[in-house]
């Protein structure tokens, strides 16, 4: 049986995200790696087994995913916009962008998407992104940029 407070749960969790994101960022662990590590770090003085890890991780995702949706009006506004081309980046694990971009249904109204995971980046900073529309004004007579960062809840 695992006992926490929610409140400490919670604040090590926020830490925790910052945390290790960073060091997978910086490429000290992976992906994975640091999920465990976070849920380690928020059950404080826990003892988890392997097991336990991937259960609440598993637990995690489930719930994770269930929340994955768009905000209001973004199927509509994509749907307007459908007739010019678009591009989707985003930040993360190639599985995980993947799995939200089919359950949220938009991967149609996108020419390309570019997952920094899949580019051999662990998070695509603004100089990268600035590199990206660089070459999309030179190849292009016209670029429409839109920034849809928060899309997804």
């Amino acid at each position: 049986m695992i006992h926490h407070d929610f409140d400490t749960f919670r604040n090590r969790w926020i830490v925790g995200i910052d945390k290790y994101w960073k060091l997978y960022v910086q490429g000290k662990v992976t992906f994975q790696k640091q999920r465990f590590l976070r849920v380690e770090d928020a059950f404080a003085n826990q003892m988890l087994s392997e097991t336990q890890l991937e259960n609440i991780v598993a637990d995690f995702d489930k719930y994770f995913e269930e929340s994955w949706q768009l905000f209001d009006g973004v199927f509509e506004f994509l749907t307007e916009l459908k007739d010019m081309r678009m591009d989707l980046i985003t930040n993360g694990s190639s599985d995980q962008q993947r799995k939200k971009i089919e359950k949220l249904g938009i991967e149609p109204f996108f020419e390309s998407i570019i997952i920094s995971d899949e580019v051999g980046l662990k998070n695509l900073t603004s100089k990268y992104l600035n590199c990206v529309v660089i070459r999309w004004v030179a190849a292009q007579e016209i670029v429409i940029m839109s920034v849809i960062a928060f899309i997804m809840m």
